[in-house]
């Protein structure tokens, strides 16, 4: 409707040449495909039924309706292993009483993200292939590359932190000289040289004016005896490697429970004659990966142009789709530091690839930086501006807030009443009211409210 009412008006304000070619644009509006994705993912799936084996008149799910059966499934199948009914049951008793302590909501738990986790993902069933193959391993190189990653991500954190109080004690100086030594390349072995220079000075802190510095720059010193352990280990071995070789078998018992679940948790949303939203997109992605179907290649045909609007909010399956339909005319718009990826699983890397990708020369595409705000107060900019330079860095939050998205107070003159200049003295455009929450509450153990998030997104 805004896009017809557009149309329209400027249609009323038209030249005749120009007429023309909103005449057409708003006839072809009629055959546009204006959706949300999963409505065009039920579309594709209802369209072509027949070659997906399901009901013509499959129905959507919501969580009300597979949250039963998802408890229902779990505990069957739980209940099956505890009775040792298969040949990997007294691997999963053993996993359940060893680490679990014998919880099996825990397990379920744990069986219900690793399933979560899988149907975000452009091809599960390759994932789930390749995370067991490398559970089959001794080593564990992706471990690694995950824990050189998170030490630099530490070191990105701990810089700015240390910086404005450079000079205070040598606790200050040692901190920050060392860690702005550790190197932002390079693997575990330059890592652990580097991680290795991270010592406190032997003396005590001192009482009075040193304690507000000790309460900052402590945890650089624990967090860095941490990584340390994790790097130098123990007995001649890698305390990752260590770590990896006593949980490998738990691993690879949890991705053959959360495969097995995913099978059975279909059969039971088939009995219902349903899907969920999850199953949209992998059904989607099943008819659109076969080209012998011939869908994809008939909605690349039919999509002159292909517009996706809040594109940080997609995951690896979402992705995977768009992909499919489109050759070379997307046009994405999306804000990385919107992205809502609690609750949906998404991928803001996936946004800030293209974002990256897309800006370097020669590249498939072109990256505008829509920067200008013409809606906040200068304040309100100026202030968001400095929080997130050093909370949005490309190892934090895949955003180089500084040099790419910082905001601009836009129409200065135009909007000159909204600029801090004109506010009295001592007048503040923010102010910051803090909830406070228990801390001993695990969020994740609270899903009540997650359907009418959904519904709300």
């Amino acid at each position: 409707q805004r896009l017809r009412k557009s149309l329209a008006d400027s249609l009323r304000e038209a030249t005749d040449d120009e007429a023309d070619d909103l005449h057409e644009q708003l006839a072809r509006l009629e055959q546009a495909q204006i959706s949300t994705l999963h409505s065009f993912c039920l579309r594709l799936v209802r369209e072509h039924f027949h070659l997906l084996g399901i009901d013509p008149d499959v129905r959507v799910l919501d969580e009300r309706q597979t949250r039963p059966l998802e408890e229902r499934v779990l505990e069957e199948m739980i209940r099956e292993h505890l009775s040792g009914r298969h040949g990997d049951s007294p691997a999963v008793q053993r996993l359940l009483r060893r680490y679990l302590g014998g919880n099996e909501r825990s397990l379920g738990d744990w069986i219900r993200k690793i399933h979560r986790f899988a149907r975000t993902l452009a091809d599960p069933d390759e994932w789930f292939d390749r995370e067991l193959a490398a559970a089959d391993r001794d080593a564990a190189p992706h471990w690694e590359a995950w824990l050189a990653a998170d030490i630099r991500v530490w070191r990105a954190k701990w810089i700015p932190l240390l910086e404005p109080i450079r000079g205070e004690n040598e606790f200050v100086e040692v901190a920050l000289n060392t860690v702005t030594a550790i190197p932002s390349e390079g693997g575990i072995a330059e890592l652990s040289q580097a991680m290795s220079a991270v010592e406190k000075p032997a003396r005590a802190w001192k009482r009075g004016t040193e304690k507000s510095l000790k309460d900052v720059v402590d945890p650089c010193y624990k967090e860095a005896a941490a990584y340390r352990r994790l790097l130098a280990g123990g007995g001649g071995k890698p305390g990752l490697a260590e770590d990896w070789n006593l949980v490998r078998h738990q691993i690879t018992t949890l991705l053959g429970l959360a495969r097995d679940f995913g099978s059975r948790f279909d059969l039971a949303k088939r009995e219902l004659g349903g899907i969920d939203f999850a199953d949209q997109e992998q059904l989607a992605l099943q008819l659109l990966r076969d080209e012998s179907t011939g869908v994809a290649a008939r909605c690349r045909e039919s999509f002159q142009q292909v517009f996706i609007d809040e594109a940080q909010d997609i995951n690896h399956a979402q992705d995977g789709i768009l992909r499919a339909v489109s050759d070379g005319n997307r046009f994405i718009v999306g804000d990385v530091k919107q992205c809502i990826y609690q609750f949906r699983l998404t991928d803001p890397r996936i946004f800030g690839g293209y974002a990256r990708e897309w800006a370097e020369a020669g590249g498939p595409g072109r990256t505008v930086a829509l920067v200008e705000n013409f809606r906040s107060h200068e304040g309100v900019v100026d202030f968001v501006n400095g929080l997130f330079d050093s909370l949005m860095l490309p190892e934090v939050g895949d955003v180089d807030y500084r040099n790419t998205a910082r905001l601009k107070f836009g129409a200065r003159t135009k909007r000159a009443a909204k600029t801090v200049a004109q506010d009295p003295p001592g007048r503040h455009r923010v102010e910051i009211a803090l909830l406070a929450t228990d801390p001993s509450a695990d969020p994740d153990d609270d899903d009540s409210s997650l359907l009418a998030i959904e519904l709300e997104a």
